[in-house]
């Protein structure tokens, strides 16, 4: 079994956990050299920060994958859409396990196990 260590960080008062994999994150003089983020959205209520977050993510060129688990999107509203098309057109990549929003929104479909092997080649984990 490989080995991942966590790391822990403070955000706008909330805990924000961090597993860092493959050894990816080199940090000198407070900057971190990654080239691959997932971020992993398990909670209905955390669905704009995690897009928040990927799309913030890419404005710093770091190759991001948005991983939707286990529930569709609940609110597309239109400020939603807007990001998530930015958030495309940027280079990012939206993979999820539920069909809905494969078929409904883009996202590409893929098993827990695919998804699963997906998280082995990024550098960061970020949780939701």
């Amino acid at each position: 079994m490989e080995e991942i260590s966590l790391g822990r960080i403070q955000c706008r008062s909330k805990e924000i956990f961090l597993l860092m994999a493959n050894d990816g994150c080199e940090s000198i003089g407070g900057r971190c050299d990654m080239k691959q983020v997932a971020v992993v959205i398990r909670d209905l209520d955390q669905q704009y920060e995690g897009l928040r977050v990927s799309v913030g993510a890419l404005l710093y060129s770091v190759k991001v994958c948005m991983v939707v688990l286990n529930h569709e999107i609940e609110t597309m509203d239109e400020a939603f859409r807007d990001n998530m098309a930015f958030f495309e057109d940027m280079g990012g990549e939206r993979i999820s396990n539920h069909m809905a929003n494969a078929e409904k929104y883009g996202f590409q479909h893929a098993t827990i196990k695919e998804i699963g092997r997906k998280l082995k080649t990024v550098d960061l984990i970020i949780p939701f």
